[in-house]
């Protein structure tokens, strides 16, 4: 009895980076597809997502995992080195991400003025780089690094985020279906949660 043997050649690889964390791995079951296809690529155990065999030149990849936001990014597969066909992404962690014991954070959640959740809220601290977009159910999480000396203020031996020159933490809100809006939150503490108590509410 023959067998025939079917090699597979390999398109390309999608490698995926933790924002928070910089690790080459995310937290949770990761499912990387094409879209509208379906065509799911193979997860490696080096943290890799590999897609064999595609007859397609140019693909739009999906990634989904409830820890990080969703993401689509095309690809245009002859553009990519053919001795490395890589491309890396970055993914956000959403609200439902396992932070750990000592991050800085501030979570809130962004409602229309019926307190119907909005999706796809972006929320930004002003003058700052920190940003995340809220999920479906309104929910957002933002996130700092580890902070240097230079965006903390020590008040009363609190070691407070500091943005420019002030403690006082300033969300700006916006979405393509509703009003921006700019949300004074106060101070936020290092290595502490800030849960807003009040939610943020957008007018159309």
């Amino acid at each position: 009895m023959i067998t025939e043997q079917r090699s597979s050649r390999v398109s390309f690889a999608v490698r995926l980076i933790d924002e928070f964390s910089t690790l080459l791995s995310l937290v949770g079951t990761t499912r990387v597809f094409i879209t509208p296809s379906g065509e799911s690529a193979i997860s490696k155990p080096t943290g890799y997502h590999v897609f064999t065999d595609l007859t397609q030149t140019n693909v739009t990849v999906r990634i989904e995992n409830t820890n990080y936001a969703p993401r689509e990014v095309a690809v245009n597969i002859p553009a990519l080195d053919p001795r490395n066909p890589i491309t890396a992404l970055t993914m956000k962690p959403s609200a439902l991400y396992p932070f750990p014991p000592g991050s800085t954070l501030v979570r809130g959640i962004v409602v229309d003025a019926a307190q119907h959740p909005i999706s796809g809220a972006h929320v930004s601290v002003d003058g700052d780089a920190v940003s995340n977009d809220s999920g479906e159910d309104g929910r957002f999480v933002l996130y700092w690094a580890p902070l240097d000396e230079d965006h903390v203020s020590v008040v009363d031996h609190r070691r407070l985020v500091k943005v420019g020159n002030s403690t006082t933490i300033v969300l700006h809100v916006s979405h393509p279906g509703f009003q921006a809006t700019d949300v004074t939150i106060g101070i936020v503490a290092e290595a502490e949660l800030k849960l807003l108590a009040t939610a943020i509410v957008m007018n159309p």
